[in-house]
């Protein structure tokens, strides 16, 4: 095979940093980097301890030109992409850290949000303290965490077995690493039951709606009405193929 193409043929995640350079990261073929100049591929994986494992499930950059890696199996690495080729990347493997499925940076708080298959964590990266932020009744049923965005509100939405949890970014107390959290409870039942714990993306349009994808129960649109959010379900039986 061409050791300047891919690594590995399965993806799980592809970011273009600030440069316009892409990354892209593999199921057991580690991270792959392809210049904005070039059409070549440069590897990066365990070996020379570039990443902590070579299964890489979720990448995010932050202001301070980082890109973080979240793996499958062994935490996340943290490159500093200003400065290329990479040199001494950084691993974040404390316990609890190890099936990571989403990565968040927060501009309001300057952390990044840890979503692993068990548990949610923040990274405060001014002081380097990682914290659970969340009680334990919000927590304790989380069996897998898929699909996140901030929302114009300074919502944090993200996608988990439990639910779709909702977390006030801007209530975030630096003193005792608390936040205001909930799950969505919407009037209709069968999505509460059914489409919302089973959730693979989430975006916001221009319009301000929030679209969600899911597993096996098409899409769903959230309009903010008041306080509260009305939604519409879009399955085959609405045309999706």
């Amino acid at each position: 095979s061409d050791k300047h193409s891919l690594s590995a043929n399965p993806v799980n995640a592809i970011d273009e940093d600030l440069n316009g350079n892409l990354w892209v990261g593999t199921v057991e073929g580690g991270l792959n980097l392809k210049n904005e100049d070039s059409n070549q591929f440069i590897h990066y994986t365990t070996n020379g301890n570039f990443l902590s494992h070579n299964s890489v499930s979720t990448l995010e950059e932050d202001k301070y030109g980082n890109l973080w890696i979240g793996t499958w199996g062994g935490g996340i690495s943290i490159f500093d992409i200003k400065k290329v080729p990479i040199t001494s990347p950084r691993h974040l493997t404390d316990p609890g850290l190890d099936y990571i499925g989403i990565l968040k940076y927060d501009p309001v708080n300057d952390g990044i949000w840890i979503c692993t298959n068990r548990n949610i964590f923040y990274y405060d990266i001014q002081t380097g303290n990682l914290r659970q932020p969340l009680s334990n009744e919000i927590t304790q049923n989380i069996m897998g965490t898929l699909g996140c965005i901030i929302d114009d509100r300074n919502q944090l939405w993200i996608g988990c077995s439990a639910g779709l949890l909702l977390i006030d970014i801007q209530s975030f107390d630096h003193t005792n690493y608390t936040c205001n959290a909930r799950f969505l409870e919407l009037d209709n039942e069968e999505v509460n039951k059914w489409f919302l714990k089973n959730i693979t993306s989430i975006y916001q349009t221009e319009d301000k709606a929030i679209w969600i994808g899911s597993n096996g129960y098409g899409m769903c649109k959230l309009a903010l009405n008041g306080d509260k959010y009305s939604s519409e379900i879009y399955t085959t039986s609405q045309g999706i193929a």
